[in-house]
């Protein structure tokens, strides 16, 4: 009895598994839908030279420093020492609700520096957002 329950509750995982690995392979590759990646964006968590959670040391290196001129261009730059192991994957804008306005990805080593152009009506409430490929996702704000 134990024996025939056990083979059961074996085929049964079995069917389980396999059913996770063929949802896992169906999803993998496919673009994330634009609702999907922005509630992504709304659920972060975000750290500030303010408050730089467990990155209390880190802070003054990761913070996006942004300049900005009157006609929506600006200019991000973050501090950070970069290298093959430790760089900023992406430096991106958001707007007042949290969805990405504009975005410029960098490569390995690469030097963090963007000049983006937002329009000027999205300017009021967006955030400067830039992520650490170690340290997690820094803010500024406009």
């Amino acid at each position: 009895m134990i024996r025939k329950i056990t083979r059961k509750f074996s085929t049964q995982m079995r069917k389980f598994r396999a059913l996770g690995i063929l949802i896992l392979l169906s999803t993998c590759g496919q673009p994330a839908s634009e609702k999907a990646e922005q509630d992504r964006l709304r659920n972060q968590v975000y750290f500030t030279k303010a408050d730089p959670g467990r990155w209390k040391d880190f802070a003054k290196d990761h913070e996006p420093q942004v300049k900005k001129d009157t006609g929506g261009k600006i200019e991000v730059d973050v501090p950070l020492v970069t290298d093959q192991g430790h760089y900023v994957e992406v430096i991106l804008v958001s707007d007042a609700q949290g969805r990405e306005l504009t975005a410029k990805f960098f490569k390995r080593g690469e030097k963090p520096h963007a000049e983006l152009a937002i329009p000027l009506a999205k300017m009021p409430g967006a955030s400067v957002i830039a992520k650490c490929n170690l340290h997690g996702m820094w803010k500024s704000e406009l």
